[in-house]
Formats: structure tokens, sequence, C-alpha cells
């Protein structure tokens, strides 16, 4: 769980356009794997900025505190389950590029999950 947030402490915290090249396979293919990392890094930092903005956008809306609860509980399981998938790469080059795919996978699927619950998919 350590690695986890020694990640998402050196994701960039600015966001990124979708349209910029880490969304690029061309040149995705050009780049090594530092090259690789890094965009998965910007890739997760996007996505992770968009489910906050639609998080807050939702959260007023809900009465209680049981949508917060479930949003905990969800970060909790996404940040494990990036753990055991990762599991076996720790100290390879290519760790922090498959957890942040993993972490970028799984916040679009939650996002997906917030628009539905808002009804706007």
């Amino acid at each position: 769980m350590r690695r986890v947030v020694w990640a998402l402490a050196l994701a960039p915290t600015a966001a990124f356009s979708q349209t910029g090249s880490c969304y690029d396979d061309a040149h995705l293919n050009t780049l090594g794997q530092i090259g690789l990392n890094r965009c998965a890094e910007q890739r997760f930092a996007v996505a992770d900025a968009e489910l906050n903005r639609l998080y807050a956008e939702v959260r007023p809306a809900q009465s209680g505190g049981t949508f917060v609860e479930a949003q905990r509980a969800w970060l909790a399981f996404r940040d494990l389950a990036c753990v055991a998938e990762t599991e076996g790469f720790e100290d390879g080059s290519m760790y922090p590029m498959i957890l942040n795919r993993c972490l970028e996978r799984q916040t679009n699927r939650r996002i997906e999950d917030l628009l539905q619950f808002q009804g706007l998919r």
C-alpha cells in the first residue's frame, strides 16, 4: 500500500490535456520506459482530476454520509486492487507504468459509475 501512496505523491498535480502526446499511440511507440512511465502518471492525473471534479459536483446532491463512505471505500478498493495487480513488478522499471495504468483504468470506471449514478449516461 505504501507504494501506491508514493506513486500518487509523485503524480503530476496539473491537469493534462487528453489530446496531448500521451494519448497518441504513434508517440507512445517512440518512448522509452521512463517516458511511458511519465505518460501513465499524466494519464492517471487527468482521470483523477476528472473524478474529483465529478465527485464535487455529485456530492452536494446526496443526503447523509453514505455517498461519502462509499467513495472512501471505493478509493481503498481501487488502491488495493492495483497493488494486487502489480504484484511481482515492484522492483522493475515498468512498475510505475503498470500501477498508474491500473489506477487510471479503475478511476475511469468510477467516473462512468458516477455519471450513471447522476443520470448523465
